[in-house]
């Protein structure tokens, strides 16, 4: 529905399934709000707290997607619950289509 914060549009039959940060697959996956994209929760945050500038009263760093220009802060990132949910569906079919 539009303005439903908790959905997800998946526009492949794949998503992000690891952190670009670690390369492991997301337990905690946040959003940053700046650009979409996702990383772990305590590698984003370990991120901010070696790459952070101050400035404007923030703490920001570039994004650590190779390739986007867009920032990222402690205020841009939240904990994406449906993002985790469509990760833990696609395992449970991916897990059941084994077991076949």
């Amino acid at each position: 529905m539009p303005g439903d914060e908790d959905e997800v549009i998946a526009t492949t039959s794949e998503i992000q399934k690891e952190c670009p940060i670690t390369k492991k697959p997301f337990e905690t996956p946040m959003k940053n709000s700046n650009c979409g994209h996702h990383y772990e929760d305590y590698a984003i945050r370990d991120y901010l707290k070696q790459h952070s500038k101050k400035g404007r009263g923030r703490s920001e760093a570039p994004c650590p997607v190779a390739g986007c220009r867009k920032s990222v802060s402690v205020n841009s990132i939240e904990h994406d619950k449906a993002f985790e949910r469509e990760l833990k569906k696609q395992m449970r079919s991916k897990f059941e289509t084994q077991e076949e």
